[in-house]
């Protein structure tokens, strides 16, 4: 299948960057640049256009389309694309110092159509807290779904253990996956947010009985499919409940993400409460941890 796009400089450069690791020479003197990976060519002519070809091309081209917010495809190609019927999974907390590592699975097809147009999903981290959580009390009442919340406690357990977090991801995407299945009865087309490549995702499962694996593993899925999409929601939506929760025993607010803030907060809270409390909160294997009770040296 071949998509068309039409790009500025900036965008051309953007994507000369993204895909420096697949850069070959260009077959044609029209063409700026040629980019070839085993499923995907891209190629971009000195007017702008670009041309995506291949198995991948579609989904190629609706993730830069996103990316560099071009005007809205209102295409029956796109919407069938974009709702596809699947099971779509995406985790939330992985970033953040403070709180749980979580995961989502949705299950999407084509009656929940209309209902995902009118609470317009999308992919989570373009939405406010207080979106995420309106969005999240609808969707998890109309559709089907699991979420798993691996607390802190157990987080650090399976670093300690030797898993990585990626391991700790696959793990928990599989775990709703064959949940959701079950409620289901059936097994529709799964699609991950990509987040390693499908043969470590297969390698962390190993000696798991009969894992469930994935068949589309995309970058950007969230904002390919509405599936992942309403994941990323309710696995956002997990994440901001229970970061609330330890908030609230701690009666102090906890910082997202792993800044300078996050580090001086994590030095405060360990100076408060004691260096063990972290274990409880946080994810310790993050360079925030020395960071923060360097400070308190």
């Amino acid at each position: 299948m071949t998509q068309v796009l039409t790009l500025t400089r900036k965008q051309i450069d953007a994507l000369k960057d993204y895909y420096r690791h697949a850069l070959k020479k260009p077959p044609n003197p029209h063409m700026e640049m040629f980019i070839k990976e085993e499923k995907l060519t891209i190629a971009v002519y000195k007017s702008g256009k670009v041309v995506f070809q291949g198995p991948h091309s579609e989904e190629a081209f609706f993730f830069w389309h996103n990316a560099f917010g071009l005007p809205p495809l209102e295409t029956k190609a796109r919407d069938a694309e974009f709702f596809k019927v699947s099971i779509g999974s995406d985790e939330s907390g992985v970033g953040d110092y403070f709180g749980p590592l979580t995961v989502a699975s949705v299950y999407v097809d084509d009656t929940h159509r209309n209902l995902l147009k009118r609470l317009q999903v999308r992919d989570s981290k373009t939405m406010s807290d207080k979106d995420i959580t309106e969005a999240a009390a609808t969707l998890e009442k109309r559709l089907p779904h699991s979420v798993f919340v691996l607390d802190n406690i157990r987080y650090n357990d399976g670093i300690e253990k030797g898993y990585n977090a990626n391991a700790l991801k696959a793990y928990l995407h599989e775990k709703t996956h064959r949940e959701l299945i079950g409620r289901l009865g059936k097994r529709p087309e799964i699609i991950i947010d990509k987040f390693c490549a499908p043969s470590f995702y297969r390698k962390h499962l190993e000696g798991k009985d009969a894992p469930i694996i994935p068949d589309v593993f995309v970058t950007g899925a969230e904002t390919l499919y509405a599936s992942v999409a309403a994941a990323s929601i309710l696995a956002r939506n997990a994440y901001v409940e229970a970061l609330k929760t330890l908030e609230k025993e701690l009666g102090m607010t906890l910082e997202k993400g792993a800044s300078k803030r996050v580090e001086k907060k994590a030095a405060a809270i360990a100076k408060t409460h004691g260096e063990t409390i972290l274990r409880r909160i946080a994810k310790l294997h993050f360079k925030t941890t020395q960071k923060a009770l360097g400070q308190n040296a």
